[in-house]
């Protein structure tokens, strides 16, 4: 059934978590507020009739006596619902709509040395089944005071915008007896027993959206963040005028996007215009100092170093990355040499660790391993830490689009001259190999795409992703005049 309004149909809660920390106990004032942006209904012409609405405000207000030394913590909850009325002329109606959750700033921490989490989100979907896979997020089993479980997602330092769920079907078959669709939303504050007062004057600010439409982060960002200033650098109609593309799953190249709501640069030098000074507040960036943006991933920019030195990935010719010697050099010397810089370091970000792939396979195929499970026995499927690699897929997304279809190890002789991230030389992705305890993969001179054992010496340029509040400052994103954040 032709909508009508192709507008965006989104409802929203805000959410305001303000914290108050005495010597041993939290005290924290939280609200949830809001409402509709926009009309939230979807009007067919035969009169069907799909809305949005979110039944309360969440306020969590915890003190002495309601979060006490020792005991559990403190949860309220919010339910986001899609209602749909069928026309009375079939009866009968489909549709389908997203959910999101979009956290715009945070200024919490861990204020433990073991990162425990102190802010839990629980979703439940409309079957009454818990959510527990979100792109960014990690689910996790939070233990308060009195030795009460939360399980949710840890959302203490995160922000973004993350897809709980896509295309979401409803089904109406009564004009006068409404589909109702309930999405539970859980925020609880976490009452550990250590000291949290590292947290006292944090906040949280975030929203709830369900939308018929897909929500892009380019429409709804309104921040001077970098990632902000970036994404709406985004041309829709004409992608390749700055090589900035946005992976949503539609458009000329659609099926070979990696389909996660990312925005990636694409394409040669002339055009991707993607530098980065960090670390450094020189009128004249040092070398060293030039990163490139990667992309734009849950709201975050992932920036690689534009240039470092041959390491081995591992000493001992082992590829489990979470104790590989290149990433106790990366995560430790290397992020200690930014020591000045590191608040602007997302440091829980989440790498995947996933194979079971070879070199025939296209960008697509490479993301899809990366993220699954296959992993050499007794290897880690992700890992958290501050500095990684880029992915395989970092690596084939980074050329023209028109070759997308094909598999990383062709292309050599076809696309080292359309792409920014090539820098002749071989270097190591973080994808270890999933057949055998030694190989992991790695580019070549000829920009093609290898294995090799994990001590062999590449190059290894560090990756990080910048957390979400970084605010861009100046600059056009040249090498002589990089982006200038803050």
């Amino acid at each position: 059934m032709e909508v009508k309004d192709k507008n965006k149909k989104i409802i929203v809660i805000t959410l305001l978590l303000i914290t108050f920390i005495g010597v041993t106990l939290a005290y924290v004032i939280a609200q949830i507020s809001g409402g509709a942006i926009g009309n939230a209904n979807v009007t067919a012409d035969t009169t069907d009739n799909l809305k949005f609405s979110v039944d309360k405000d969440i306020n969590l207000n915890p003190t002495q006596f309601n979060v006490t030394e020792g005991g559990g913590g403190l949860s309220d909850t919010a339910t986001g619902a899609a209602t749909l009325l069928a026309n009375s002329t079939n009866s009968t109606a489909t549709y389908t709509y997203y959910v999101y959750f979009n956290i715009k700033s945070n200024d919490y921490i861990y204020t433990t040395e073991d990162q425990k989490p102190e802010i839990v989100l629980t979703i439940t979907d409309p079957n009454n089944n818990p959510v527990t896979s979100v792109d960014g997020l990690t689910y996790v089993n939070a233990e308060n005071a009195d030795g009460t479980t939360v399980s949710g997602f840890d959302i203490t330092t995160k922000s973004g915008l993350f897809n709980v769920a896509s295309n979401y079907e409803i089904t109406s078959s009564s004009s006068t007896n409404a589909t109702v669709q309930d999405w539970t939303f859980t925020v609880t504050f976490i009452n550990l027993t250590t000291n949290q007062s590292a947290n006292g004057g944090s906040s949280l600010d975030a929203k709830i959206i369900l939308s018929h439409d897909i929500v892009n982060f380019h429409d709804i960002c309104d921040t001077e963040t970098i990632a902000c200033h970036i994404a709406k650098l985004y041309d829709e109609e004409n992608p390749e005028i700055n090589g900035l593309y946005y992976h949503d799953g539609m458009g000329a190249y659609g099926s070979l996007e990696a389909e996660d709501n990312s925005y990636r640069f694409a394409g040669n030098n002339d055009v991707v215009k993607n530098y980065v000074c960090f670390g450094s507040d020189e009128e004249i960036c040092p070398e060293d100092n030039l990163y490139r943006i990667i992309g734009i991933f849950n709201g975050k920019l992932k920036l690689i170093k534009n240039s470092y030195d041959y390491r081995q990935w591992d000493i001992n010719n082992l590829n489990n990355w979470s104790n590989s010697s290149l990433k106790e050099e990366l995560n430790g010397t290397y992020l200690e040499s930014l020591s000045d810089y590191s608040n602007m370091i997302d440091k829980d970000a989440i790498w995947y660790l996933g194979d079971d792939i070879w070199i025939t396979a296209t960008a697509k195929e490479f993301y899809n391993a990366e993220r699954s499970t296959n992993v050499y026995a007794g290897n880690p499927t992700t890992d958290v830490g501050a500095i990684g690699l880029m992915y395989p897929s970092d690596f084939g997304y980074a050329a023209s689009p028109e070759n997308w279809n094909k598999g990383l190890g062709y292309y050599e002789n076809t696309s080292s001259n359309q792409s920014w991230i090539y820098n002749s030389e071989a270097e190591w992705t973080i994808m270890p190999g999933s057949s055998d305890p030694n190989g992991a993969f790695h580019t070549t001179e000829n920009y093609s795409f290898s294995g090799n054992g994990a001590n062999y010496w590449a190059i290894a340029r560090p990756c990080l992703y910048l957390n979400y509040e970084v605010k861009y400052v100046s600059g056009t994103g040249t090498s002589t005049d990089p982006y200038r954040i803050a």
